[in-house]
Order: structure tokens, then sequence, then C-alpha cells
């Protein structure tokens, strides 16, 4: 037995079984919500009744409606259920149909299918299964959701290839700005946020370099190798890597770096930037002249293939540079490319020596103004650089900054331990009179460098004028071990001056030995011929002898003032003063501007109280005197010593008893 009865808001007649009586149903017309009446209930019969048009509940389902509302209906007044159609999207379904295909709608019980929480509707596959599945009274929203969903995909999508782009640009204007720590920072983000951004990983790269963050150029470079299929990029990373190990000292490293990259890109930059690098490092080193050659031809087509690339790396410019000018003989070239190395280096390394050697392109040809500013620069870029402090402690020892230049030269050898530099800094002490300090840079500077005698010599010489001979002899001897055949005749003239001042005989037939060699080597040399005379006369007890060493010296270059001063000496020893003045006034008449000389003159007349010859030398002083105080000291000597002369006459210098 069915229950009939109509939609009480829109008239549409509904037949359901009688179990159905008292639940809640949906009407598929207008979407009420209305309640079965019970069998008995007099409404629901006349209503059935009073439509003739009603259909029969022999077409109804066991289970035609559910608290939802699903209902069947049928046209067929024998009862016979022809189709069943979805009240909620009004779909047709088979007879023996359960559940609506469009809406999924159960035909048996009338539930509807719910929103899955399981289903994941941030995504756009998620958001297709609820469209799939919902009612039509859903679809407006479950549109308005989709469109949304696939609005913020497009979004997130956008945000991410933007994202990187904002990254990329913020730390390229923090890396315009010089603030490379927050570059850095940007670009490393952007490389992890897509690990795929060439740009970005080699922006990391080049500024961590920059910053001399080695270990995070490797292990950007290493995160290159091991996700890349590039050839280029995989050998930019090789090339990095050996760039890193050069750096570091570590040839084999270098070596094997440029080999791998070099098979995948051998026109690179970088590639060929490491292979001039690596060529150049074996030109100084080499003995072999062919060998020599072919490594300064390698270096140079590497570098000039780099350069014509244009490279950025400033060591290339810098020891292409050296190569103009060391093998080429072409400076102007070689300025040129300093110079790019300065603008291509910035504030690195290079630049700084770069400035450097333009500096001493400088220097060489006497511009000195333009070489200290660019000394000044190069100290600027790296204030440890200890070429261009040394350098700049000659131009002030040069220009008479004696003090100053001692502070640049002192930065010069804290900042590296260099053999020159320590000699040129006791050089600077022995000039200030700083005998103690002088000696232990030579010290330093010998032991920096085993095979040079210089400083050793140098040592020596002021040993002997602290008066400690033995302290001489003993670096005079270190130096004869040290020196080489173009060393023999400075080593052998120190020797002899050390070893004749010694108060030992022995020595002093050591000394003449010495004077013997030279003259051995070259027989005219004035300056052996009259130490040698003086040694015979002084310490040997042959004045004879010496007075014909000197004379020999004077026969052999009648114009040499240190044979006449020699003479004068050895008059002197032979107690014959007049001789001696004449000699000593031959000297001054051949070195007029030699104050040493004159000084000579003057002791000696003075002590012998030749007060005549005493005035004349004071006189030849004043010519020399540069100050208005040296010469009005001078005059007051002159009052005194003439008044004497004209008392005392010239004494035993006038030849008379």
């Amino acid at each position: 037995m069915a229950i009939a009865f109509a939609c009480d808001t829109c008239g549409k007649p509904f037949s359901v079984k009688t179990k159905l009586a008292g639940k809640k149903i949906k009407c598929g017309n207008c979407g009420s919500v209305l309640v079965v009446p019970e069998a008995t209930d007099p409404v629901a019969e006349a209503a059935a009744g009073s439509d003739p048009d009603a259909p029969s509940d022999d077409g109804a389902s066991d289970d035609g409606a559910s608290d939802d509302g699903a209902l069947t209906e049928s046209g067929s007044d024998d009862g016979a259920v022809e189709e069943r159609i979805c009240h909620v999207c009004g779909t047709k379904a088979g007879k023996k149909a359960t559940i609506c295909v469009g809406c999924g709608t159960d035909l048996e019980t009338g539930e509807q299918p719910g929103v899955d929480e399981s289903v994941p509707t941030s995504s756009i596959g998620g958001a297709m299964l609820v469209l799939k599945n919902a009612p039509r009274r859903q679809l407006a929203v479950s549109a308005v959701v989709i469109s949304a969903l696939l609005i913020f995909g497009a979004y997130k999508l956008w945000v991410s290839v933007k994202l990187d782009d904002w990254l990329l640009a913020e730390g390229q204007a923090l890396e315009a700005e010089g603030i490379l720590d927050e570059a850095l920072a940007k670009y490393d983000a952007a490389s992890r946020h897509d690990p795929s951004n060439v740009v970005a990983l080699k922006s990391v790269a080049a500024i961590a370099q920059r910053l001399g963050k080695d270990d995070v150029v490797r292990g950007t470079t290493l995160r290159i190798i091991r996700s890349s299929q590039d050839p280029s990029l995989l050998a930019w990373a090789h090339a990095t890597l050996g760039r890193l190990d050069y750096a570091a000292g570590k040839t084999k490293g270098a070596t094997a770096g440029l080999s791998k990259a070099k098979k995948l890109a051998p026109k690179l930059t970088l590639v060929l930037d490491l292979e001039g690098h690596l060529a150049f490092d074996r030109i100084e080193g080499e003995t072999d002249p062919d060998k020599k050659e072919s490594f300064v031809q390698a270096a140079t087509e590497a570098y000039d293939a780099a350069i014509a690339a244009e490279t950025t790396d400033s060591l290339t410019y810098v020891n292409r540079g050296r190569i103009a000018n060391d093998f080429e003989q072409n400076p102007s070239r070689a300025q040129e490319l300093l110079e790019e190395a300065v603008k291509v280096g910035k504030e690195s390394g290079n630049a700084a020596e770069a400035l450097f050697l333009l500096a001493e392109f400088s220097y060489l040809s006497e511009d000195v103004e333009v070489a200290e500013e660019k000394l000044r620069r190069s100290l600027a870029v790296d204030k440890r650089h200890a070429g261009a402090h040394a350098l700049l402690a000659r131009i002030l020892h040069d220009r008479g900054e004696t003090d100053e230049a001692i502070l640049e030269a002192q930065r010069a050898v804290d900042n590296g331990e260099h053999a020159d530099h320590q000699l040129f800094l006791g050089d600077l002490y022995a000039a200030t009179d700083r005998i103690d300090k002088a000696i232990e840079a030579y010290q330093k500077a010998a032991a920096l460098d085993l095979g040079d005698a210089t400083p050793l010599l140098r040592e020596a010489k002021l040993q002997q004028t602290k008066g400690d001979t033995k302290a001489a002899v003993a670096a005079i001897e270190q130096a004869k071990r040290r020196s080489k055949a173009e060393d023999a005749m400075a080593l052998n003239f120190l020797r002899a001056e050390i070893y004749a001042a010694s108060k030992d005989a022995k020595d002093h037939r050591t000394a003449q030995d010495a004077y013997k060699a030279i003259l051995t080597a070259e027989p005219g040399n004035i300056r052996a011929l009259v130490g040698e005379g003086l040694l015979l006369a002084r310490q040997l007890g042959k004045p004879k002898g010496g007075l014909e060493r000197v004379q020999r010296a004077i026969a052999q270059d009648d114009d040499s003032a240190l044979a006449y001063v020699g003479l004068a000496q050895v008059h002197a020893i032979l107690k014959d003063p007049k001789a001696a003045v004449a000699a000593y006034d031959a000297a001054i008449q051949r070195a007029p501007d030699d104050p040493e000389i004159v000084e000579q003159l003057f002791a000696f007349a003075e002590r012998l109280r030749c007060w005549q010859t005493a005035v004349r030398a004071l006189e030849a002083q004043k010519k020399l005197a540069t100050t208005d105080e040296a010469k009005a000291a001078i005059d007051v000597k002159i009052g005194e010593l003439g008044r004497l002369a004209f008392l005392q006459g010239d004494g035993p210098c006038s030849g008379e008893d």
C-alpha cells in the first residue's frame, strides 16, 4: 500500500511506501522539506483520492526516500517502475540503478555524498573530485572554490618564479653597493629556493670568493657538480675548484681541476685563466731556456684568449703585463694591461699588485709623485702589501724623510719575510747611526737568503765600526763562503779593510793577501794599491814600500784624488808634513767638492799646528757649507786660527825648521 500526498509548496504529487510514514523528505521540484503523512491520515487520503492522476504506490521503491529526501517517481498507473529520476540533479537512471551517476545520490536511501576530508582540497585534483561528487546545489560554491584554487596555484607558481627574480635583484643591488655579506645571503636564498638556478649558484660562488669564504665556494661548486648535466656549467665548477686549489698553493689539485674542465669546455674563460696561471708559475723556476720559452708561450696564448673573451680575473692582466714587460720588452703594453687589471680587480689583492707594478714603472722613469700616489692607492686596497711599503720607504728616504722611511720599511718586513726589505731597513738604520738595529736587520736578511753575501759584508763593516773585530771577521768569513765570482772583489776589499784594522799581526798578513788577490785580478786597481800602501806603511812597518804602492797608483791615474790622499797619509807617516800638505792640496784640486778630503787636511794641519794650512782648509770648508749658520761658525774659527797663523805662521808645514 502506498501513501499518496502532494508538496505543500509547489503541489507536486508523491507516492511512497508506508514504511516511510513520518519521515522527512525533500521535494525534488522546489526543494522544500516535507513530512510523509501516516497511511490513515484523512488529509493524505483525500489528497491522494482527489487527484485522479496521482501515481500508483506500485511504482515506489522499497527505500524510496531517506531523511535527506531521495525519491523515485513514475508515471505508470499499474505500479511498474520503468525508470528512476534523481530528484537532486534530475539525471535519469535505469530501473535497477541504486546510485545516481550524475551527483552520486543513493537512489534507495536518498543519502547525498558528503565532502571527504581526506581529499587534498588544496590541490586541483582534489577540487575536481569534490566537483564531481557535489550535488547541484553545491555547484556554484564548488566552482568558486576551484576557481580560487586555480588562481592560488597560478599565484604560487608566479610567486615562485618572481621570488627568484626578487632575490637575485636584491643581491645584485647589494653587491653594487658593496654590501657583500648581505648580497651573498640573497644569492644563497635564491639558489636554495631553486637549486637549478645557475645564475644564483654562480653568484654565490663569485661573492664568496671575493669575501675569502673558500668553504662556501667549494660547497656551491660541489652542489653544481652533483646536480648539473650541463658541460659548460660543469667545466666552470671544475675550473673553480681548480682555482681554489691554485690559490691555496695546491698545484696538483689545480692541475686536476683544469684537466677535467678542459675536457668539457676548453675555451671557457675561467679554464683559460687557470691554464695561464699554471703555465706562468712554471716560468720563474725553470732554468732550461727552451722549456722556459715554451711556458711563456703557453701562458701568453691562454692569457690572450682569456682577455679576448673579456675575462674578469685581474691576475690574468697582471701576469700578462709582466710577460709583456719582462719577455716582450714592451713596457707600454705592460702598463695598459696593468691599468686594466686595476679596473677589473677593483678592491682585490691583484688590483693592489697592479698598482704597485705601475708605481715601479713611474719610479724608474723618475715620476716620483705619480709613483707615490699609486703606492698609496695600492696600500688603501691592501695595507699588507710588503712591496708597496718598501718602495714607499725608498721614496721617503730619497726625499730626506728618514724616520718616515724607517716606519714604512718596518711595515714591509712585518708583512713579508723578504731579504731585500730587511737589507734596506738595515741600510736606513745604518744611515741614522743606529748601528745595533742595522746589524740585527742585516743578520735577518742573511738568514732569509743563504746565498747572498751582501748583508754579511755590510754587517762586517758595522762590526768594524763598533770596534768588534772578532765579530767583523766572523761575518766576513761567512760571507766568503757564500760569495760568488762576481762578489769576490767586494769581499776581498772588505776582508782587507777589516783584517787591517785588527791588532793581530797575522790578520795584517791576511789583509795583505786580500789586496794581492785583488791586484792579481786587476793590477791597476787604485783602491787596492792605496790600501796596500797604507797597510805596509802603518801596520807592517814598511813605509817606503807603502810609498812605492801609492806612487804606482798616481802613475796609473794622476787624476785620482784617492791616490793623492794616500800619498799624503804615507808622507805623514814618514813625518814629511810639507809633502803631506802638498799631496792634500793636489787631492783637493782633483776633488774640490769632497768635504772628507778637506776635513782630513784640516785635522792634519790642526794636529801639527800648521795654522795657515788649517785656515786654508777652513776656507775650503766654507765654500762647501750649505747654510748660513754653518758658514758663520766657520768664520768664527777662521778668525781664531787666523790670529794664531799671524803669530806662529804655518809651523812644520812650511818646510822651515
